[in-house]
């Protein structure tokens, strides 16, 4: 059994194949709702939809994951606003999980320790992961 974890970027490609295929569970660490948000909080101005091969429309894919989810983010994430964690929290259907961490975007889970250890530990538990 597979536990699809994405992390930045890489969370749009995992909630994809999530929806794509039945993985145990699907976990997104700091990750965005869609690269158009993303592109336009830093080209407000620049038709940024046209020159997109993949929107990458990770909050758009989530209604339709069929396994648990679990949401890591911190409100420090100087790259990915709280908010949009917050957005796919909300979009992904039960049942779902969100674990708030500190530190920034490529810091959170090492500033973190044992808050994402635990919270990790607990949501697999949740969902009857076990290590072998």
């Amino acid at each position: 059994e597979i536990v699809m974890f994405g992390r930045s970027l890489g969370g749009a490609v995992a909630a994809r194949l999530s929806m794509e295929t039945t993985p145990l569970a699907l976990i997104l660490e700091s990750s965005f709702t869609s690269l158009v948000d993303m592109a336009s909080r830093v080209a407000r101005f620049f038709p940024v939809r046209r020159l997109l091969h993949s929107e990458y429309p990770t909050e758009s894919i989530l209604p339709y994951v069929s396994c648990p989810v679990l949401v890591i983010h911190s409100p420090d994430d100087e790259v990915i606003p709280f908010s949009q964690g917050l957005r796919l929290y909300e979009a992904a259907p039960e049942p779902k999980a969100f674990l708030e961490i500190g530190g920034d975007h490529n810091g959170g889970f090492i500033l973190s320790g044992e808050t994402y250890r635990q919270g990790l530990k607990s949501f697999l538990s949740a969902i009857g992961f076990t290590a072998r």
